[in-house]
């Protein structure tokens, strides 16, 4: 028997469970002198992350842990001290968190964004069913087991829970969401129908009876033992089994990046979410073929580590995969009456035949490999050689809806990135326990500072799929007609402050955090980066408000005429931690979508969130221009005459007492918002000093609610994006501000 029948790949069964980041050392803008005329309301106060800023913070693993009893049923009433872990042969670690879940029992309450509010992350944060992604992967199946597969995924879907949200991709060249998550059949069945898609994929060249070698060695069979002839042969193979070895590797990549791209788009989902794999899968090696070729090392492959990365990948977003075989049960084709109709003469001895037999064993043992490495890698099962694939996907749901999750903190343990396997046990007596065989023992700080911040927010915008592990969301404004740069389209993107590293420096919260807008043309390869830079050192006062909120940023984009959406992408360079949001360029729609009013969220109105309100003034200082604590500002003109602008309450207004001149108080506060960086010269608000950069002119007032508004004067008239109301007596005032910043009148 031919040595590569024989050959036996040694496989590792490896599994990355990890929430780590680190912090990223970051300075302090020094804060500005206040003014003697402003008044606060509170003073900051310290507040403490959360318990998910914990949970990204620190080299806790966590594991999704399934306990069935000798039926199989679900075991409910676990108890921490009834399960020990261990980190290889080590000493036995201690649990830090031990929850069960049963999402089936859970109440359906699902989140609601205000209307005109586009959110990265899926609405589906608490489910009465754990949700599904069905992959069909056209890339690596041939057309009728393609059309094969469809059926078994029809015949699964009749068989769900009516309210169990599924979602259908597409893998091909590339990965299509062809139906976002939903429980409606009609919707799945349409996206199933365009599930099918043409492929040409190369065969292995020892069960291709139609190619170039095999048309050789039938066309010089008579002619006996010839050194040349054999030559000729030989380099033939090589050539095929290279071409072989280069398809398979394309696919392998593009199969493993769209596997990890799915599980960041998951990421944002909390618990157990389920991943349906539909394929006839890759093989995880390919052994050297001694037999074939001058080259006996020719076409060697083995993907077992980029395998275990996507799997890292998939556990860090607790994705569990169930691969299903689509071929089912199936005959041997070596003796399929296709194949022997094309058999060319060289191929009918039974030496040939008995090789081309355990070459299609061992290429079906290795793609099934491919999928059982993933399976248990993650905490799936693999769905093969059956043909009631749908009811073995159906324990999916069964593993995934009644689980526990437990973490722990590895004791002498270098976090050098190497793969740690760990064992769970029980004293529970006839429990069965399913879980992931491991960890990656990765520093996330190191990680993230191997990739630069560019290359880390270009990549972002590459993948098909958002990320959502960063929670963002993003309001559209009205449009500015102008010109200018910095005008054009307006959002105002909240930032969830509770997925970013936050070092803590006496009473204050420091974040490093980078944005790019990338903006994608006609084509979904091509787009326009470019980078921003946020740094923000705010009080504890003003980090609790935007725990509950968020954190604002305005953004004020010209996009090209032949832009069709813009892409927000947002990381934390401390944990390297991405979210990413896609963005429709429709002027009529975003004018539309700003214009409509909120649609009230259901049940009772939320408790109010009371903190202390400030005002964000980035044309102040040079650099970073920390948030200022103030509820209003106040300005005199003797000592009977004033003139203040508040945000305190429900609205942003303006009120003068005694005989203060509406323009004073705009000068004022233009000379206060400034800090006399910039003056008219030659009809341009220029900066003072050369080398200056030019005014933003915006600025973002904050109440004791959480809402804020942007005031935006850069374009042809103020404009004002958010959720804090501008009264007309604002108004007036911005538009008085906006004439001095415009160099109108002098």
């Amino acid at each position: 028997m031919p040595a590569r029948s024989i050959l036996r790949i040694g496989l590792l069964s490896a599994i990355a469970v990890f929430l780590i980041a680190g912090y990223a050392a970051s300075q302090q803008a020094p804060p500005a002198t206040l003014p003697a005329q402003e008044q606060t309301s509170a003073s900051a106060q310290q507040n403490s992350p959360s318990e998910y800023v914990l949970k990204v913070t620190t080299r806790l693993v966590t594991v999704d842990l399934i306990a069935t009893d000798s039926h199989g049923n679900p075991v409910r009433d676990l108890k921490p001290d009834d399960v020990q872990v261990f980190e290889a042969r080590k000493q036995r670690e201690k649990i830090e968190h031990f929850q069960f879940f049963e999402k089936l029992k859970m109440a359906d309450a699902s989140a609601r964004e205000p209307a005109g509010v586009l959110s990265n992350q899926l609405p589906i944060d608490r489910l009465k069913i754990p949700p599904m992604v069905v992959l069909m992967d056209s890339l690596n199946t041939e057309g009728p087991n393609q059309l094969q597969g469809r059926v078994h995924v029809i015949q699964l879907l009749r068989t769900l829970p009516k309210d169990t949200p599924v979602a259908v991709f597409l893998l091909g060249t590339s990965l299509h969401i062809l139906q976002g998550f939903t429980s409606d059949p009609d919707l799945l069945r349409a996206a199933l129908d365009r599930a099918v898609a043409g492929n040409m994929i190369i065969k292995d060249p020892v069960l291709d009876t139609k190619n170039a070698s095999a048309h050789f060695e039938d066309t010089t069979a008579g002619l006996g033992v010839n050194q040349g002839v054999a030559s000729q042969l030989g380099e033939i193979q090589n050539f095929e089994k290279e071409e072989y070895a280069a398809s398979v590797d394309l696919r392998a990549k593009e199969t493993l990046g769209a596997l990890s791209q799915i599980g960041q788009y998951l990421s944002g989902i909390p618990g157990r979410k389920i991943l349906i794999w539909a394929s006839e899968s890759f093989p995880i090696a390919m052994a050297p073929d001694p037999d074939t070729g001058n080259n006996p090392f020719a076409g060697g492959r083995e993907y077992t580590e980029q395998v275990r990365n996507a799997a890292n990948s998939l556990t860090d977003a607790q994705v569990a995969v169930y691969p299903m075989d689509v071929r089912g049960v199936q005959a041997q084709q070596t003796f399929s009456a296709s194949q022997s109709v094309s058999r060319p003469q060289a191929q009918m001895t039974g030496p040939q035949l008995g090789r081309e037999l355990a070459e299609e064993d061992l290429n079906l043992q290795q793609s099934q490999n491919t999928m059982r490495e993933l399976a248990q890698d993650t905490g799936g099962k693999t769905c093969a050689s059956s043909n009631d694939l749908s009811g073995c996907v159906l324990t999916a749901l069964k593993d995934s809806s009644t689980y526990y999750e437990l973490s722990f903190y590895p004791q002498s343990v270098e976090w050098d990135g190497r793969f740690h396997k760990i064992t769970l046990k029980t004293t529970r007596p006839g429990v069965k326990l399913s879980y992931r065989r491991g960890f990656y023992a990765l520093d996330a700080s190191a990680l993230a500072k191997k990739q630069p911040p560019e290359e880390h927010l270009r990549q972002a915008c590459a993948d098909q799929l958002p990320s959502t592990s960063i929670p963002l969301t993003v309001q559209s404004g009205p449009e500015d007609q102008s010109s200018d740069a910095q005008g054009g389209l307006q959002y105002l993107l909240r930032i969830s402050a509770a997925g970013l590293g936050t070092p803590q420096e006496g009473g204050s919260y420091t974040f490093h955090v980078r944005l790019a807008d990338c903006e994608f043309a006609q084509k979904d390869t091509v787009f326009r980066f470019h980078e921003r830079e946020m740094p923000k050192s705010v009080s504890g006062e003003v980090y609790k408000g935007w725990q509950a909120s968020g954190i604002p940023y305005h953004v004020a984009l010209s996009p090209a005429p032949d832009t069709r959406r813009v892409r927000f992408a947002v990381l934390d360079v401390s944990s390297g931690l991405t979210g990413a949001i896609d963005v429709p360029v429709r002027a009529s729609e975003i004018a539309k979508a700003a214009a409509a009013p909120p649609e009230p969220p259901p049940g009772p109105p939320p408790a109010p969130v009371v903190t202390t309100p400030y005002v964000e003034l980035p044309d102040k200082v040079k650099g970073s221009s920390p948030p200022k604590i103030v509820a209003s500002l106040t300005f005199h003109m003797g000592a009977a005459s004033s003139g203040t602008l508040d945000w305190s309450g429900g609205t942003l207004k303006y009120q003068s007492a005694g005989d203060m001149p509406l323009q004073k108080s705009a000068g004022a506060f233009a000379g206060y918002a400034f800090g006399g960086r910039f003056e008219c010269k030659d009809g341009h608000f220029a900066p003072v000093e050369a080398g200056d950069t030019e005014p933003l002119l915006r600025f973002t007032f904050h109440n004791n609610s959480g809402k804020l508004v942007v005031v935006d004067l850069k374009g042809d008239q103020p404009s004002y994006i958010g959720d804090l109301p501008v009264d007309p007596s604002a108004q007036t005032l911005f538009q008085q501000v906006w004439q001095t910043s415009h160099c109108q009148g002098h």
